[in-house]
C-alpha cells in the first residue's frame, strides 16, 4: 500500500520501499518487519523499540474535525416516519346480512 506495488516481486526478491515520502527509519523499520528468512526475525520487543517507533511518541496527529457521512446527516435532520400497513380486517367491506 505505500508504495503502489506488490512488495515482492518474486519469490527470492527482498520487498522495495520507492516512496521518497519515507523516511530512512519506517525504511528499516519496514524491512525488519518484514523479513522472510526466520532466523533473521526481529522480535516483537526488538520492533518495539526501534528508533521509528520511539520517535513516532513525539508526533502529534494534526487537529481534525470529524465529519458526519452526508446519510447520517439527513437521518438526523428529518424525523423518521414509520407508516404501517392496515390490516386486512380493515380493508374488509363489512356487509350486514339483515339490512
Amino acid at each position: 500500500m505505500i508504495t503502489g506495488k506488490p512488495l515482492w516481486e518474486s519469490s527470492n526478491s527482498e520487498p522495495n520501499f520507492e516512496n521518497p515520502k519515507l523516511s530512512t527509519e519506517a525504511k528499516d523499520f519496514l524491512n525488519n518487519c518484514l523479513v522472510r528468512n526466520s532466523s533473521a526475525h526481529w522480535s516483537a520487543d526488538m520492533l518495539l523499540n526501534h528508533s521509528f517507533l520511539k520517535s513516532a511518541d513525539d508526533v502529534q496527529p494534526p487537529d481534525t474535525k470529524k465529519r458526519q457521512c452526508d446519510g447520517m446527516l439527513l437521518l438526523r435532520k428529518k424525523k423518521p416516519t414509520f407508516r404501517t400497513q392496515p390490516h386486512i380486517r380493515d380493508l374488509v367491506i363489512h356487509l350486514d346480512p339483515d339490512s
